[in-house]
């Protein structure tokens, strides 16, 4: 296999897809700014695995938009988490007192710290741990939606569980 073709083809694919999948990712997210963002990474992803070798030959179209969208769909799950952290944090603190913009700031921060954190690991840790913890799906159900086995999935929230576990300890 040679790795300038594959690169050449994967070009061609996201030049004659690009107003095509911008479309449908600007329907997910619902921005522009985040479709083009959402699409650039897609493609860089799927470049590196190019060059790794773990892309299959032939036409990666399928592959391209599958790519985005659950790129699309990890960037959603991600704002949710963070809207639902700072509300729970708002909401204790209106328990106690009015909240203090230095706390929401910190609360804030360390939401960003934690995020970053889960970024660097593998997508599919990450999907699973936000399909989880976000979306409330069962191991189960994340298996079936992922096509992936229950033991698998048991193995990545672990993963993904330890990660959180020494982010918390570092704080």
């Amino acid at each position: 296999m040679n790795p300038k073709a594959d690169h050449s083809a994967l070009l061609e694919v996201f030049a004659r897809e690009r107003k095509r999948l911008l479309g449908v990712l600007r329907r997910i997210v619902g921005s522009t700014a985040t479709a083009e963002e959402v699409a650039h990474d897609a493609f860089l992803r799927l470049w590196e695995r190019q060059r790794q070798g773990s892309v299959p030959e032939g036409d990666c179209t399928g592959l391209l938009y599958r790519t985005a969208r659950n790129l699309a769909l990890d960037r959603l799950r991600g704002l949710r988490v963070r809207e639902r952290y700072v509300q729970v944090l708002a909401s204790e603190e209106d328990e106690e007192e009015s909240p203090s913009s230095e706390r929401l700031v910190a609360a804030r921060e360390q939401l960003e710290s934690l995020m970053s954190v889960l970024g660097r690991e593998p997508a599919r840790t990450r999907q699973i741990f936000l399909l989880n913890r976000v979306d409330q799906l069962s191991y189960a159900q994340i298996a079936e939606r992922l096509g992936l086995s229950v033991s698998l999935v048991e193995k990545e929230m672990m993963r993904a569980l330890k990660v959180c576990r020494r982010w918390r300890e570092s704080q």
